[in-house]
């Protein structure tokens, strides 16, 4: 599922890359699909930082791909460090998606959880929410080194989203796990995600 994902994000780079050309985003601007200025865009060293108006609301990936590796072949260099920006967006997705069920296990679920019982329910909502969000992930820019080769390509994920699969994969893993109300405990779980996603506009 997370190779479908990536490949369908590759797919969506390519046709937008092959409509689209502007000039490389200025700091806290909107990314464009594909930057024809030889300037070494904000992002590239950046990634998300350079986006301030999106903490909180996006995840972003800068992956790159060195030139030697696929000299004659723009397109796999384009899919490869595609690959690599959407692994690092995993790589912040399955963060806050542990930190978010851990703060939610202490106040909602029975004080007799068993470490491991807890390891494996993470781990399951952490692979369901990437299988169910990360298909969301766009390559919005791309910026191709004039000096190096090298292939450099931003992916962004809506928080929106993940937010939304967050709240309904723990609500499916907690039956019989609660030690209170359900519906204050899902109303201390939204509370959580919103405070989760604050910490990340900080």
């Amino acid at each position: 599922m997370r190779k479908a994902a990536a490949m369908a994000a590759c797919g969506f780079l390519v046709a937008c890359l092959a409509g689209c050309r502007s000039q490389s985003p200025a700091v806290g601007a909107e990314p464009t699909a594909e930057a024809s200025n030889p300037e070494k865009p904000q992002w590239v060293s950046a990634g998300g930082g350079a986006f301030p108006k999106d903490a909180g609301k996006a995840f972003y990936g800068v992956g790159i791909a060195a030139a030697d590796r696929f000299p004659a072949d723009p397109f796999m260099l384009r899919e490869t460090a595609t690959e690599r920006g959407l692994a690092k967006v995993a790589a912040q997705l399955r963060i806050m998606v542990a930190a978010t069920f851990t703060d939610y296990a202490a106040v909602a679920f029975a004080p007799d959880m068993k470490p491991d019982e807890m390891r494996s329910m993470t781990g399951n909502v952490q692979r369901s929410v990437a299988d169910a969000t990360l298909i969301g992930a766009e390559p919005v820019a791309s910026w191709k080194d004039p000096q190096t080769g090298a292939t450099y390509v931003l992916v962004k994920l809506s928080l929106d989203d993940v937010a939304g699969q967050l709240r309904d994969q723990i609500i499916a893993v907690e039956t019989d796990k609660l030690k209170m109300d359900a519906a204050a405990a899902h109303k201390e779980l939204d509370d959580i995600i919103k405070r989760n996603r604050q910490r990340l506009a900080k």
